[in-house]
């Protein structure tokens, strides 16, 4: 794909990642093992207000 920044235009590569599914290793008294993180999705967005700022809670 020919695609121009600034005027100049360049040639774009295509780059391939391989996907791994999360995990969490470690060592617990000397042991090691291995946790797998779990998808987070969110139940729910409000936005709130504090004292006239408002912010953003969200409930997993």
């Amino acid at each position: 794909m020919q695609l121009s920044y600034r005027g100049i235009s360049y040639q774009s590569t295509s780059t391939n990642l391989a996907t791994v599914k999360p995990e969490i290793n470690g060592k617990y008294r000397g042991i090691p093992y291995q946790r797998q993180i779990k998808d987070a999705t969110v139940k729910d967005i409000k936005v709130l207000k504090y004292r006239g700022l408002d912010y953003i809670k969200v409930f997993n």
